[in-house]
């Protein structure tokens, strides 16, 4: 992942760590941290997402609006 990517995660975080968008943002960083940093991985030429990215990006939605409608 690009560092000004990174960077600019942590920012979201940091600015609104309770919203759904800081939240949710949080835990993407968690899913990279446990990925090396990374959305991708190269396999046999091909570039597909970490089985852990897959995995957030498939509970995505779902986690979005539960969180919000806990607002």
């Amino acid at each position: 992942m690009l560092e000004e990517v990174k960077e600019s995660y942590g920012r979201t975080i940091a600015e609104a760590e309770e919203s759904v968008t800081g939240q949710l943002t949080k835990r993407f960083m968690d899913v990279l941290a446990s990925e090396d940093d990374r959305v991708y991985r190269k396999s046999t030429g091909e570039k597909t997402k970490t089985p852990a990215v897959m995995q957030f990006h498939e509970g995505l939605k779902s986690e979005a609006e539960r969180l919000i409608n806990q607002l």
